[in-house]
């Protein structure tokens, strides 16, 4: 029987084909896009939650005007300590630093992810020590420890204790192996290194994490450590940030993405939008086809066939489109996987992708379906009520494809306006006159500098100019340098201080960015003890005309 009923359904599918491949076509979409962006979305959300307690693991960071996103990644390695000794909610805390880095060893490249360790730090993270001593523990030495997973690739079976690697110009040499961790974590370490340890609060350069105990009340703790403020001599911090370590990604992250969180979650809403739309547009078409079908369907009940017998043979062909829709899903995704792991940076083998794509295949279908059981009971009564009786659909005629119709164009409606304003915002972007000309002007980044590198790069007939000196590019931006006013002529008694970012420059800078100057000129010769303002800057110092007036670095 349900052979038969499977029959009948592929029957129906070519006999409405257009209708059939649209609706396939717009679930399948539906169904690749929401899945995709779901597992993505998963994904960022679980980063380093293999951690014991990382629910209590707290990233510590001030707020910062001068910082591109409003946070200070880096604060003075005083601050952990202190807050340790200073409030009673924080179990522990610590300092460290990461980032990646490119090393040698007999004279072949490798790339992996250093972290400065301290005895605190060592402890949070769960530094499981495989063999060698814990040398590398100690401040500014050369020692180094290195994860198994590294030591596998770089060493074979060869023993790496003992073995020196260059890492930029230092030749550090390995005294332990420690255990590899899940590289889904925001510290996918390979190398760990002794820390820098320095009591000056005025030098900013590690990150501080604590870890909080249990019980505490998150809310009002991070009201109280906000509003709280360290002052050390002439040296003062205060509006302390907490993001949890497993929100790192997402929450204020330190680098930009390419793409950020909120872009996937729209992404994700924008294919369940989809989805929605497809699915009442298949059941209104379906809904159709049952009253065009009235006659067979009386027919049938004629013939012995039960109200089962029918909701069956209308759920049969509806999980049909499902099921199809569903391959059509997955050949999709086979299709666009390799772009999609390269921008999404998702890291996972192909089963585990598979298995959850498949897992969010099957919640969407099963919702699906149980969302339609109502209209198809529904309106196969109907139907059967008009082919046996001859009775009108009365008042209420073609409500439910009137309702579908309508949700349908809401959605498509704000899918259309949505869609503008990001065009264009887009466009906003790229033609806003923001003071500088970035019109076909890039950089090229080199390590370690190549002589003769620019003089080739003149020679390329696109090449229009090459800067001939070592300031870093205005645009994008790579390294930041920033200075802290204590004071200037005119500065008001309310204001204490100002940190300015620093770009250093000169006359040929300003050419090549077609950089306008509004007031004042540009200095000739030495230039080390003049400075450049831009509007910004001239509004938080507060004064009407900085042009020859001094302002004093601190200290």
């Amino acid at each position: 029987m349900l052979y038969h009923y499977i029959k009948i359904a592929f029957r129906n599918l070519l006999k409405y084909k257009l209708q059939s491949f649209i609706c396939i076509v717009g679930l399948a979409i539906g169904f690749t896009s929401f899945a995709l962006s779901s597992l993505w979305i998963r994904y960022e959300l679980t980063y380093d939650t293999f951690r014991k307690d990382a629910d209590r693991i707290y990233y510590v960071r001030v707020e910062s005007e001068t910082d591109d996103q409003g946070l200070s990644s880096v604060t003075p390695y005083p601050l952990a300590r202190y807050l340790k000794e200073t409030f009673p909610e924080i179990e522990e805390s610590c300092n460290t630093s990461a980032w990646k880095t490119d090393f040698l060893y007999n004279e072949k490249k490798y790339e992996s992810f250093d972290m400065v360790m301290d005895s605190a730090a060592e402890h949070m993270f769960e530094i499981e020590l495989i063999s060698g001593s814990r040398d590398f523990m100690i401040p500014k030495s050369n020692k180094i420890a290195i994860t198994d997973k590294l030591a596998k690739e770089v060493f074979g079976t060869k023993d790496p204790l003992g073995e020196k690697l260059k890492i930029w110009s230092d030749d550090m040499e390995i005294c332990a192996i420690v255990k590899s961790q899940d590289q889904h974590s925001n510290f996918p370490f390979g190398i760990l290194k002794p820390s820098r340890q320095t009591e000056e609060w005025n030098v900013a350069y590690c990150q501080t994490f604590i870890k909080v105990r249990p019980e505490t009340d998150m809310r009002a703790f991070k009201k109280k450590l906000y509003e709280h403020k360290v002052k050390k001599d002439r040296d003062s911090l205060n509006h302390f940030v907490l993001t949890s370590i497993t929100a790192m990604r997402y929450d204020h992250p330190e680098e930009e993405p390419t793409i950020k969180f909120e872009h996937i979650l729209l992404f994700a809403l924008a294919g369940g939008l989809v989805i929605l739309c497809a699915l009442f547009n298949y059941l209104t078409l379906f809904v159709n086809r049952i009253r065009i079908r009235s006659k067979e369907i009386g027919l049938r009940k004629v013939c012995g066939s039960s109200d089962g017998n029918l909701f069956v043979l209308f759920a049969s062909e509806y999980l049909l489109t499902l099921s199809i829709s569903l391959l059509a899903g997955i050949a999709l995704i086979e299709v666009i996987l390799p772009v999609f792991q390269e921008l999404s940076n998702v890291k996972t083998d192909s089963f585990s992708l598979y298995l959850e794509t498949f897992v969010y295949f099957g919640f969407i279908t099963l919702l699906a379906f149980l969302f339609s059981l109502f209209p198809i009971y529904y309106f196969r009564k109907r139907s059967l009520q008009k082919a046996l009786k001859g009775s009108s659909d009365g008042k209420g005629k073609n409500l439910f494809p009137k309702a579908s119709l309508t949700l349908q164009l809401i959605i498509s409606i704000g899918f259309i306006f949505c869609s503008s304003v990001l065009i264009k915002q887009i466009h906003h972007l790229h033609t806003t006159d923001i003071g500088l000309n970035r019109k076909d002007r890039g950089d090229v980044r080199i390590y370690p500098q190549t002589d003769g590198l620019k003089e080739e790069i003149a020679k390329l007939s696109s090449i229009a100019e090459v800067y001939p000196d070592e300031n870093d590019p205005l645009f994008p931006s790579h390294s930041h340098s920033y200075r802290s006013f204590t004071d200037w002529e005119g500065k008001p008694a309310s204001v204490e201080g100002l940190t300015i970012q620093i770009i250093p420059c000169n006359n040929r800078y300003f050419k090549f960015y077609g950089l306008q100057l509004l007031k004042g000129k540009l200095p000739e010769g030495d230039t080390e003890r003049h400075i450049l303002l831009n509007e910004a800057a001239v509004k938080e110092l507060k004064i009407d005309n900085p042009i020859g007036k001094t302002l004093s670095v601190k200290d």
